[in-house]
C-alpha cells in the first residue's frame, strides 16, 4: 500500500514538472478497499435505587455501555458508565384550612336571620379559626315566613234516628275555616254520618245470680271518720238468708261527715253560682252626682265592714256583691278551680260521648258546672234539633209540676213553637228527643228550674248574659224553666240585657230551651 502511494506521489511530481510542456492522459482508477466490520450497539439499563449514599431519598440508577457480546443485554462487564436520577427531599406540611359556622341574628346581613360561614388558614396551628386568620365570610339566610294556612274544623254531634241514620248515630261536620271566624259555617262544611247498628236479638236468660247486698251503719267519730259518718259494707248473700253476714262482706267504705273547714271549701250540688260581678258601684250622692259602676272593690275603706269614697268623693258602699263569695276569691287569686271560667265560675267542656275535654278545645257538646254539679247542653247553629233558633211552648203532662188554674192543673200547650229536627216543638217533646239521642252519653236530660238557669247567668256580661266561651250560640232572649207559676204561666230567665232577669210568661208562648241533667 505504501509502495502504491510512493509511486503515485512520484507520478504526480512528474506530472507537475511536465505540465509546463504537454498535458498527459489520466491514469487508471485504483482497486477498491475491503469492507470494514459492523459497529457495536450501545445499551442502557434503568433500575430502582434505594435510599443511600447515591440517593438520600432514593431514585433511579442508569447504566450504559457497548453490547460487545451482541446478546442484547447489558452485562455487568459491559457497563462503562453509571449515573443516578434522585428523588427530591419532602417539603414541609401546608397550613390547615378551617371553616367556622355560627348563627346569624336577624339584621343587615340576614333580614330573617340565618347562618354566618367564615373560612381561612390555621396560621398558628391551634385548630381554631382566629379573627386574624379569616380570609372569607359568607351568609346563608333564612327565607321569609309564609302566611298561616287555613284551619280545619271538625264538629261532632248526635244524629237522631231518621233518614240519615235509621238507628241514630253521630253527625260529623268538617271543613276549612275559610273566613277565619273560628266557626264552621254552613257553606264551609261537608257532612258525614257514623250510624248506630240495629239492635240485636235478646239473648237467653241466664241463671239467677247471688244477690248483692249493702249494709249502711253509723260510724262514730274516730280513726275512720274524724267527725263521724257512715260505714258501707257490701258483698254477696252467699247463703241466701237475706242478710249480709260478716263472712260475706267483700268491701268496706266510709262516707264521712265533713269538718267545718271542709264544708266551707266544698260547694254542694245545687248551690247557685256567684253573679260574676267583680266590680263595685258608688252612691253618687252628695258628690259629683255621676254614678260609677265599674269601680275597683279594693278602694280604701270599701270592705264588708266599712265604706270608702271614690275619686269624686262619692261613697262606695260596703258589703256589695263583689265583696263576697267565689267572685271575690277569684279576683284576689285565692280561688282554686277544677276547670276554668271567668270570675267565680268553674266549667269543664264535655265531648259527645261524655268525656272531659281540655279548656282550649274548639268543639264540645256539653258543659259541666263544677260549682253546682249540673251538666248543660250546648246549642248549635246547624239547623238541627239543638239549633239556637228553635223555640218551644211550655208543656208537661206531670200534673204535680204544671201549676193550678181556675179549672184545674194547666199542662200548657203542645207543639206551640217553631223548631226543626225534632218530633214536636214543646218542652216535653224536646226533652224526650234529646234523651233519645243520648247526647254526651246521658239519657236523663230535663228542663232546668228557675234557680238552676239563674246559676249560669253572668251579670258581668250583656246580650247574652252568659259566658259564651263555654255556652256559644246562646240566644239573647228568654229561656223556659221547669218552674210553673199559678194558672197558665211558667217562669222564664232572660239572657239579654234586660234589667229583669226572671219573669213569667204564658205557657203557650214560644221561648228558647236549654236542658240540664
Amino acid at each position: 500500500m505504501a509502495t502504491n502511494i510512493s509511486q503515485l506521489m512520484t507520478g504526480l511530481l512528474i506530472a507537475v514538472s511536465l505540465s509546463g510542456c504537454l498535458e498527459g492522459e489520466d491514469g487508471k482508477d485504483g482497486i477498491n478497499g475491503t469492507d470494514g466490520t459492523g459497529s457495536t450497539p450501545v445499551l442502557l439499563k434503568t433500575s430502582m435505587e434505594g435510599p443511600g449514599a447515591n440517593c438520600t431519598g432514593g431514585g433511579s440508577r442508569i447504566d450504559s455501555g457497548l453490547d460487545t457480546n451482541l446478546n442484547g443485554i447489558l452485562d455487568p462487564a459491559e457497563t462503562q458508565n453509571t449515573s443516578y436520577v434522585c428523588h427530591g427531599s419532602d417539603g414541609s406540611d401546608g397550613l390547615t384550612a378551617l371553616i367556622s359556622t355560627t348563627t346569624e341574628p336577624a339584621g343587615t346581613n340576614c333580614p330573617a336571620g340565618g347562618h354566618k360561614i367564615e373560612s381561612g388558614l390555621d396560621v398558628n396551628g391551634n385548630d381554631l379559626l382566629d379573627v386574624g386568620e379569616i380570609l372569607a365570610t359568607s351568609y346563608i339566610c333564612n327565607g321569609k315566613d309564609g302566611i298561616n294556612g287555613l284551619l280545619s274544623l271538625v264538629q261532632v254531634q248526635s244524629e237522631p234516628a231518621g233518614a240519615n241514620c235509621a238507628n241514630g248515630g253521630q253527625r260529623i261536620d268538617s271543613g276549612i275555616d275559610s273566613n277565619g271566624n273560628g266557626v264552621l259555617d254552613a257553606e264551609e262544611q261537608s257532612t258525614a254520618y257514623v250510624c248506630d247498628g240495629a239492635d240485636g236479638s235478646d239473648g237467653s236468660d241466664g241463671f239467677d245470680g247471688t244477690n248483692a247486698m249493702v249494709s249502711v251503719i253509723s260510724e262514730p267519730a274516730g280513726e275512720n271518720c274524724a267527725s263521724g259518718g257512715y260505714r258501707l259494707d257490701s258483698g254477696l248473700d252467699a247463703n241466701a238468708n237475706g242478710t249480709l253476714d260478716a263472712i260475706e262482706i267483700q268491701t268496706t267504705a266510709y262516707v264521712c261527715n265533713g269538718t267545718s273547714e271542709t264544708v266551707s271549701s266544698v260547694t254542694p250540688t245545687g248551690r247557685l253560682n256567684d253573679t260574676g260581678i267583680t266590680l263595685c258601684g258608688d252612691y253618687a250622692s252628695g258628690g259629683s252626682g255621676t254614678h260609677q259602676n265599674t269601680l275597683d272593690c279594693s278602694i280604701t275603706g270599701s270592705t264588708a265592714s266599712s265604706t270608702g269614697v271614690d275619686g269624686n268623693g262619692d261613697p262606695v258602699p260596703a258589703g256589695q256583691d263583689a265583696h263576697f263569695g267565689r267572685d271575690a276569691r277569684a279576683l284576689d287569686g285565692s280561688l282554686t278551680k277544677i276547670g276554668a271560667g271567668s270570675a267565680g265560675f268553674d266549667f269543664t267542656k264535655i265531648d259527645a260521648t261524655g268525656n272531659e275535654m281540655p279548656d282550649e278545645a274548639s268543639f264540645w257538646s256539653c258543659v259541666r258546672d263544677n260549682v253546682t254539679g249540673l251538666t248543660w247542653e250546648v246549642k248549635t247553629t246547624n239547623g238541627g234539633l239543638q239549633d239556637t233558633g228553635n223555640t218551644y211552648s211550655w208543656y208537661s203532662q206531670d200534673s204535680s209540676n204544671n201549676g193550678e188554674g181556675p179549672t184545674g192543673f194547666y199542662a200548657g200547650t203542645q207543639n206551640g213553637g217553631t223548631c226543626t229536627g225534632g218530633s214536636g216543638c214543646d218542652t216535653e217533646r224536646y226533652a224526650s228527643d234529646i234523651n233519645d239521642m243520648g247526647i254526651c252519653g246521658y239519657n236523663d236530660w230535663r228542663l232546668p228550674t228557675q234557680s238552676e238557669l239563674v246559676s249560669i247567668s253572668d251579670y258581668s256580661k250583656l246580650n247574652p248574659r252568659i259566658d259564651t266561651d263555654y255556652f256559644p250560640n246562646t240566644a239573647g232572649s228568654a229561656y223556659w224553666s221547669s218552674s210553673s207559676a199559678a194558672g197558665g204561666s211558667a217562669f222564664v230567665v232572660f239572657f239579654n240585657n234586660s234589667n229583669a232577669s226572671v219573669s213569667t210568661d204564658a205557657k203557650g208562648s214560644a221561648k228558647a230551651v236549654r236542658l240540664v241533667r
